[in-house]
């Protein structure tokens, strides 16, 4: 008996097993990156030293050695905190317990180690990084997962913040009921508005050094998501629960940023690690809860009512081990539900006004019923025939004498209320 059936299982079985024993290394998304000198007590550079560093979430450890030079470099890691650890035969061991690597930068950071032996150990627990950049020119700051849950953004759009980074300007306003406003000049899709993050395109309303607004790039993961119809445009714009850190260059770019000139704007996604940790929140707005203004409130000539709008934002995140110290996932979800109304008037032509402007049998109802794809403006000497401008007689009609376009119409038009209820629940997913 053949069980053919199952090649195809047991193989894809057996692709996952070896996919999840691989090494935990991954190098494709993050730029952030560690390097310095590994100098004895004299100031001697120090070769062939043992350098490693741990990520404290993951437990994923990346390892190496000094060169002829004393120098080593590690790239490509997850922002986060990490230990950082040497080791040499005829030093003492060292271990610099709370190295913060901040995302999408590459910092620098110089060691001394002390004569002993390697069952020794020596232990810093004091931030090892300096705050201040000194390696390189780019004027930068970065937007944390603190200050997104701490500070107000409107409509949860994490782009709202990015106006705190040095050498950015940009426009807060908010248009009348929530809606999207611009900056003088600027023409972008979805600036401000209530439900920007869900928007196709979304605009940052913000000018890095007085470059344009179109001239921003916005990056999630190392990857672009510029749109090519509007510059300085996200064509994804990530919910706040899904984001670990926002770094924002206004000035002298590194080798990495570029293709645009003004703010480079660089997302980076949280990621799980061993313990699983998660999210969760629920926005609850409707009239009772609005505040009048104290032009229309109780008292008032003509009290307005309150603001009428009624919707409900809630998502949250989840993240975790799948393999322990090898393998994670993490999950983020918004939806944005909206019960509002909106009520416009518009002109349509009643039967009346069709049955005047084009009567049975004349010359306007056989233009209008003619099997042509558009109407074609021919301006020249007249008479014209058909034959004068080259089309055949299924796509053209003489004229000869003319045609009277009639006298003003004044029939009445009708007016429709295209009144409609919008309960949709668009969503995004980090």
């Amino acid at each position: 008996m053949n069980n053919h059936g199952l090649r195809f299982p047991a193989l894809a079985l057996g692709v996952l097993i070896l996919a999840l024993l691989a090494p935990g290394r991954s190098l494709a998304q993050y730029r952030a990156g560690i390097q310095g000198v590994v100098l004895d007590p004299q100031g001697a550079a120090v070769p062939e030293a043992s350098v490693t560093v741990v990520h404290k979430s993951t437990n994923i450890s990346r390892s190496t050695r000094t060169n002829e030079s004393g120098a080593y470099a590690f790239s490509a890691l997850l922002p986060g905190a990490y230990s950082l650890t040497i080791e040499k035969e005829g030093f003492a061991k060292k271990v610099l317990d709370e190295v913060i690597v901040q995302a999408e930068q590459v910092q620098s950071l110089n060691v001394q180690i002390e004569l002993g032996q390697v069952a020794q150990a020596v232990t810093v627990s004091e931030p090892a990084l300096p705050l201040l950049d000194t390696q390189g020119a780019t004027i930068s700051g970065g937007i944390t997962t603190r200050e997104m849950e701490n500070l107000p953004s409107f409509g949860r759009d994490p782009f709202r913040l990015l106006r705190l980074a040095p050498g950015v300007f940009g426009n807060g306003a908010i248009a009348a009921g929530g809606g999207n406003t611009q900056m003088p000049g600027v023409n972008r899709p979805a600036p401000g508005s209530a439900g920007s993050i869900f928007f196709i395109e979304n605009g940052p309303q913000i000018i890095a050094n007085g470059t344009r607004q179109n001239a921003n790039n916005i990056q999630i993961d190392g990857v672009t998501v510029n749109s090519v119809t509007w510059g300085g445009s996200a064509v994804v714009t990530p919910n706040e629960e899904s984001i670990e850190e926002i770094r924002i260059a206004s000035s002298y770019y590194t080798a990495e940023n570029g293709r645009n000139s003004g703010a480079q704007i660089m997302v980076v996604s949280r990621h799980g690690t061993n313990e699983f940790h998660g999210s969760g929140f629920f926005k609850w707005h409707r009239p009772g809860l609005n505040a009048y203004q104290r032009w229309n409130g109780p008292g008032t000539p003509s009290p307005v009512r309150r603001d009428e709008n009624r919707f409900n934002q809630l998502g949250g995140s989840l993240g975790g081990p799948i393999l322990k110290d090898r393998l994670f996932a993490f999950f983020s979800y918004e939806e944005l539900r909206n019960a509002a109304k909106t009520s416009s008037t518009v002109w349509f032509e009643t039967q009346q006004f069709r049955s005047a402007a084009a009567p049975a049998g004349s010359l306007a109802r056989r233009m209008l019923s003619f099997p042509g794809v558009e109407p074609v403006n021919v301006i020249g000497k007249s008479p014209l025939t058909c034959a004068q401008v080259g089309l055949p007689s299924t796509q053209c009609q003489d004229t000869p004498a003319g045609l009277d376009l009639g006298s003003p119409l004044n029939l009445p038009l009708g007016a429709a209320d295209p009144t409609f209820g919008k309960t949709g629940t668009p969503y995004g997913i980090g």
